[in-house]
């Protein structure tokens, strides 16, 4: 597994990439779409975004978690 700092390093990256391109160049990432996640502080209320890819498997994307997320239970067909 890639270090927390190797992972915030690529993800500042990759956001550059896409704002300095417009959304050209960035928006897939070895086949698979990139989706800009924003949510807002509990306490600060400040927003803050983290850009996920979600692999592909047959025609439908898989479903995953960045380490440490709290997950529900997804219903079927979701």
């Amino acid at each position: 597994m890639p270090s927390d700092r190797f992972l915030k390093t690529m993800n500042g990256l990759h956001r550059a990439l896409l704002t300095l391109t417009g959304g050209r160049l960035g928006a897939s990432f070895g086949g698979m779409p990139t989706l800009e996640l924003t949510t807002i502080g509990r306490r600060s209320g400040a927003p803050r975004s983290v850009l996920l890819t979600s692999p592909w498997q047959r025609a439908t994307p898989m479903r995953w978690s960045p380490p440490g997320a709290v997950t529900t239970s997804i219903p079927p067909g979701f």
